[in-house]
């Protein structure tokens, strides 16, 4: 069984407003976000169960090496890491693009994400690439088994829980909930050093005929406007100055 684990490189803090949005180009030293580890570590535990291998997918500045070595300490046995130039502007629908292509060309039985990338919410990514590929998805599942050619799970929701199933091959979100990681051994460490990281460019992929990676443009940023004035008093008038609010506002008499 092959399972693909879509991580993302965090490559360090946002250096402005803008930078909030563009994170793709980062320069600075990679870390595996906290939400991908239990990705990883459900992918680890499907192959114990099942046998396979499990490939690490990402989009990002080559400098997301750091963070990919650390998922292939945890047991990972590849990763491919897709870097260009052309992607520093790239929008969600541009890269579930390219990241369908990348599927695409590997064709992995299960391909697992998580919920949040740990640097800016989105969870369209997803339903995306699940679109462009033509196959189905599961999001926020808390459990995930894999038998009979299905992949079954269940995700909580407000009123319940929802028990999800779908054919093989699917994209399957799991939630934090569904494990605990494993840590690195220092021999896992050891031995992600030597496993094959295979580096691509937008060339590679799609030759003399890239996607279209951006359709939208940031055109302004502001803070959200203030809707409240909140008064700060000393602790000594706290009391007198809680009283008299209360009182204007008529909640006491």
């Amino acid at each position: 069984m092959k399972i693909a684990v879509c991580v993302k490189m965090m490559t360090g803090a946002a250096v402005d407003a803008a930078d909030a949005f563009l994170r793709a180009n980062r320069t600075l030293p990679s870390v595996l976000p906290a939400f991908d580890t239990h990705a990883v570590e459900e992918a680890l535990r499907i192959r114990e169960r099942n046998g396979g291998e499990v490939m690490l997918v990402s989009i990002g500045a080559r400098e997301g090496l750091g963070g990919l070595r650390q998922a292939l300490g945890m047991g990972a046995d590849r990763a491919v890491l897709l870097s260009d130039p052309a992607l520093a502007n790239a929008d969600t629908a541009g890269i579930s693009r390219v990241l369908a292509a990348l599927l695409r060309q590997e064709a992995p039985d299960l391909t697992l994400f998580s919920p949040w990338s740990g640097d800016i919410d989105g969870a369209l990514l997803v339903a995306m690439t699940a679109a462009r590929l033509g196959l189905p998805a599961l999001g926020q599942l808390r459990s995930l088994d894999i038998a009979d050619g299905r992949a079954s799970g269940v995700r909580q929701a407000e009123v319940g829980n929802h028990a999800l199933s779908c054919p093989l091959p699917c994209l399957v979100e799991v939630n934090d909930s569904i494990n605990k990681p494993r840590s690195a051994s220092l021999k896992g460490r050891a031995q992600a050093n030597a496993k094959p990281v295979r580096l691509m460019t937008l060339t590679d992929l799609f030759g003399d005929a890239p996607p279209v990676l951006s359709r939208t443009q940031i055109i302004d940023i502001a803070p959200a406007p203030v809707t409240r004035h909140p008064r700060l008093v000393s602790d000594k008038e706290a009391a007198a100055e809680l009283i008299a609010m209360l009182r204007s506002h008529r909640i006491l008499a």
